[in-house]
């Protein structure tokens, strides 16, 4: 008579051996009075946590990697030998190594289009993994998926695909989808807009009027652009194609970046935004004021000796100046002595204020006017 409650079979029975938990080996015997040997493959199994129970068969307390394989119990019966059901102890691995979507952090579309999500999810061989998602229209069972495993010599790749056609505004939201396997879970997120409709939304960041500095590095003119389907963006100045005009202006997303800023980057500057599939247009026009820091155009030669001026004569001085804004000029003088040489002066202090109608006198000088006039010289407003 068989002495163990389960007979041998043609194939082993599966056992699933978990970390840090007992593994039991479920060969009973009909018998309380019998012993029996655990054996894996042809080796008798000798390790102290193992137990023995006529009830429930071996138990080992604290399985280890070696304890994975064929095994079968063997008893001895008045000289003849029994073996009981062959088991296989599988050891599980339970190891996601990453999960990705094939979208970024978030999506927008419109209104009636169909949505599709790829999950995938990779493994270490022999990882059996459960992949679900989570988002708005699941109760509503909005969707579908679609399934499908690919396994490579060094990992296992796990696809699911999410489908939802006729989007509606209510479908939108935070899609997640859920990767597990044991004890071990990973998910990714992604967020999903619907809009109803087509738009563009243009408006000046700070104000239409802007200020550069001349010598600027860069200098970045942009609006506050939303707008979905992503539309064409183009930048004119003075009513032509920006970038075309200079190679030193760049187009940076919707932005435009004028480099090493010049006193000719003034000007009113347009952003057209157009979708033309939708029949979609929005312009709007800033204006540029580039600052320049004001400059003397004497100051080349006003080293140079103006030469003698015969006593009681006349003599016109001429400053030209150009800035932006127009700089404020005044004139200062120094008296020199009357013998010797006539040395500048570090100090503003030792200088003085240039003041029209003052009497002839040994301290001043007499100034008949002052005047200040603008003028058009090279292109550029100048000050004398």
């Amino acid at each position: 008579q068989q002495p163990f409650v389960e007979a041998p079979g043609l194939r082993p029975h599966v056992l699933y051996m978990k970390v840090k938990e007992p593994l039991l080996i479920p060969c009973r015997v009909t018998d309380p009075k019998i012993t029996a040997t655990l054996v894996k493959l042809y080796t008798q199994v000798l390790t102290p946590d193992l137990m023995w129970d006529s009830k429930q068969g071996f138990t080992i307390k604290a399985p280890l990697i070696n304890s994975t394989g064929l095994f079968h119990c063997r008893t001895i019966i008045d000289g003849v030998a029994y073996n009981s059901q062959t088991y296989y102890v599988h050891r599980p691995v339970n190891d996601i190594t990453g999960v990705h979507l094939n979208t970024s952090k978030s999506v927008q579309t419109l209104k009636g289009e169909q949505l599709v999500l790829n999950c995938t999810a990779t493994t270490k061989l022999n990882t059996r993994v459960n992949i679900t998602w989570e988002y708005p229209g699941k109760t509503n069972k909005a969707g579908s998926s679609f399934k499908r495993l690919v396994k490579h010599s060094m990992h296992m790749m796990f696809y699911n695909v999410l489908t939802i056609k006729n989007l509606q505004h209510s479908d939108t939201g935070l899609y997640t989808c859920r990767v597990t396997t044991g004890e071990q879970s990973k998910q990714q997120n992604v967020t999903v807009m619907v809009h109803d409709r087509p738009f563009i939304l243009l408006k000046p960041r700070n104000g239409s009027v802007m200020v550069a500095q001349a010598g600027q590095k860069s200098y970045k003119i942009s609006a506050k652009l939303r707008a979905f389907p992503p539309p064409e963006v183009i930048w004119l100045k003075d009513g032509k194609v920006a970038t075309r005009q200079c190679s030193r202006y760049k187009r940076r997303g919707a932005s435009l970046v004028i480099e090493d800023v010049a006193e000719e980057d003034a000007g009113k500057y347009t952003i057209s935004v157009r979708n033309q599939k939708h029949g979609l247009l929005q312009n709007s026009t800033l204006t540029l004021v580039v600052n320049v820091s004001p400059q003397i155009g004497e100051k080349a030669v006003s080293l140079q000796d103006p030469g003698s001026v015969p006593k009681g004569s006349r003599k016109t001085l001429r400053c030209t100046s150009h800035g932006v804004p127009p700089p404020q000029m005044q004139w200062r003088w120094h008296r020199c002595p009357s013998k010797g040489l006539c040395v500048r002066p570090t100090s503003s202090l030792l200088w003085s204020s240039v003041i029209e109608g003052l009497p002839v006198s040994s301290a001043h000088n007499p100034i008949q006017s002052v005047t200040h006039t603008q003028e058009v010289l090279q292109g550029k407003r100048k000050t004398a």
